[in-house]
């Protein structure tokens, strides 16, 4: 189970709150990030597709490190950009 679907089935939470926790989270002082860069910016990935934000994290973190194209089999996956199915 995902971020967004523990979330969404056990919280019943919407992606603008989900995507609201977050945004607070990385900004905030109670809690630190490794990579908070890559973590915003799969935030602005999040918030622009249809993908779960685990996805876009994976992507970006990908990105970061020069992995890219990013190979995948999930079709929502492979719409984003710099994703595509090997």
């Amino acid at each position: 189970m995902t971020i967004r679907s523990r979330l969404r089935a056990v919280y019943g939470w919407s992606k603008p709150q989900i995507l609201a926790m977050l945004e607070t989270a990385t900004t905030g002082r109670d809690f630190a990030f490794q990579a908070v860069d890559t973590v915003r910016a799969a935030l602005s990935l999040y918030r622009s597709s249809k993908a779960d934000f685990p996805d876009c994290l994976a992507l970006e973190l990908a990105r970061a490190e020069g992995h890219l194209p990013f190979g995948t089999f999930d079709r929502t996956r492979a719409k984003l950009p710099g994703a595509v199915i090997p």
